[in-house]
């Protein structure tokens, strides 16, 4: 068998066990495959990087809390800062201000 086909087996009892959530032994009567292969084929997975493993730890009330609190801080200060570009705009006389109205 070659390495891409190999893969490809790894591959797909990696996805019948992950995704699809059948047993190891189910797994291996399907594919004509002893359980002890299939065991090896998902140990083997691992190390393939075809199948990755990561762990989310839950918020604890105060983390979502804090998180909550800094988005709402970044949007205040977004919006306070537009609100200080538009106040800070110069101030021509009002002469000034009829004349750039005219030429447009």
């Amino acid at each position: 068998m070659t390495r891409l086909n190999e893969l490809r087996l790894i591959s797909r009892v990696a996805q019948m066990y992950h995704l699809e959530g059948r047993r190891q032994a189910e797994i291996a009567q399907h594919l004509r495959l002893s359980q002890a292969t299939v065991s090896r084929m998902l140990k083997r997975a691992e190390s393939e990087d075809i199948v990755r493993t990561s762990v989310t730890p839950p918020l604890a009330p105060t983390a979502s809390l804090r998180a909550r609190f800094a988005r709402n801080m970044i949007c205040r200060r977004r919006s306070s800062l537009s609100v200080r570009k538009i106040g800070t705009a110069p101030s021509w006389p009002v002469s000034e201000r009829q004349r750039l109205i005219s030429w447009r």
